[in-house]
């Protein structure tokens, strides 16, 4: 192995911001203030590259911040996963000061602006003989984010360690690729965790019973009391029915390509509003829709819709049909969105509310989440 001892002098001044730091660990579990978001991927072209072995792509573990749902983290990005890919790749055994052996330390980026994703500097935890490894952004370089994908400019990374500075992402093959359930929301959209959802208007119409399972959310940013639930009848519905009623589904009896939402908006909770929509499948009489009948309610309590028992609609080429026939219709909000509360404002008490950037405001627009502060309690609320 050679060291690339070769650069310009520039380049320090150019890396001033480059300072080290304390390092960042993660704890073993899960950090209060985050929460997992699921599986994708990173390739180092900042360390392994810089070694001259070559770029490197393995599976990573992504945290995101509660707070602040633009913030993540990738977890010990040069633990074992990078281990065990250069074991895998390069035929070597990496020593424990070699690699994060710990898994202590973390790679965090914030994506609220997708032209400059921001990215500090972070420790890797490894070590290959000339001190701790560091590496960051070079000053006036920007990583971009487009289609789930981060990625940096040739060279437009640095190496640190004690021996000095070097350029990195020399292949110009850095990349982070976020969570599948992230990287496809739409512009406009924001991911808000996972919830369940009773589907008591398809199977049990089809005389199988309701089903319950676990289903993602997306939160629209402009309008954050407006939800979907993406593919409420895509392949988590397909797999929950095979559990359940043990029957595999055609690919035209469930929403085969994950293309369906259920949208729906919980500025009032007394009257939560649920447009009808597409299911994405059909049982041989038509594409299927389902809705909320005239004159009936969907209402939120305790971060759950419910629905009367027959105050649904099934529809299909067949004709119209009552849903929700055991009354056990129900989609539980993710835990994350926090909500537990839906309130208006009153004029005489001693309240203070915040965005959830932290920002002070005097009063909340209806149907904004935000922060409730009376006295030293706190909740985070819906404005109605």
């Amino acid at each position: 192995m050679k060291k690339l001892y070769s650069c310009a002098i520039a380049a320090v001044a150019a890396f001033a911001t480059f300072c080290p730091s304390a390092a960042n660990a993660v704890p073993a579990n899960i950090p209060d203030g985050w929460e997992y978001v699921g599986k994708g991927s990173f390739t180092d072209d900042m360390v392994a590259n810089f070694l001259m072995f070559g770029s490197l792509t393995y599976d990573v573990e992504f945290i995101r911040n509660t707070e602040t749902p633009a913030l993540y983290r990738i977890v010990a990005p040069y633990g074992k996963a990078y281990a065990d890919a250069f074991q895998s790749e390069f035929g070597m055994t990496l020593k424990d000061t070699e690699y994060d052996v710990d898994g202590a330390h973390y790679l965090e980026f914030d994506i609220s602006d997708p032209a400059d994703v921001k990215m500090p500097n972070f420790h890797t935890g490894c070590s290959w003989g000339y001190g701790p490894i560091q590496v960051g952004v070079i000053t006036g370089q920007k990583l971009t984010l487009a289609d789930g994908v981060i990625t940096a400019p040739t060279n437009g990374l640095g190496y640190l360690d004690d021996s000095g500075f070097y350029y990195a992402n020399q292949l110009g093959e850095f990349k982070i690729v976020l969570p599948k359930e992230e990287s496809n929301i739409p512009d406009g959209w924001e991911y808000a965790g996972k919830g369940s959802f009773t589907d008591d208007m398809v199977a049990n119409f089809l005389m199988f019973g309701s089903l319950t399972y676990d289903v993602e959310f997306i939160r629209n940013t402009e309008t954050p009391a407006l939800y979907r639930i993406v593919a409420p009848y895509g392949k988590a519905y397909a797999d929950a029915f095979q559990s359940e009623f043990g029957m595999t589904l055609k690919d035209t009896e469930y929403d085969v390509n994950g293309a369906y939402y259920l949208e729906f908006d919980i500025s009032d909770p007394a009257d939560v509003k649920m447009p009808n929509f597409h299911t994405g499948c059909s049982w041989g009489y038509g594409p299927i829709q389902v809705g909320v009948i005239t004159g009936q309610k969907l209402t939120l309590a305790d971060g759950v819709i419910t629905a009367p028992t027959n105050g649904l609609g099934y529809l299909d080429d067949s004709g119209f049909y009552y849903a929700n026939q055991l009354g056990e219709f129900k989609i539980a909000l993710p835990s994350s969105s926090g909500i537990g509360t839906i309130v208006t404002p009153d004029e005489n008490a001693d309240v203070e509310y915040y965005n959830l950037q932290g920002c002070r405001i005097e009063r909340p627009a209806p149907g904004t989440i935000c922060i409730r502060k009376t006295g030293a309690k706190v909740q985070k609320i819906v404005i109605r």
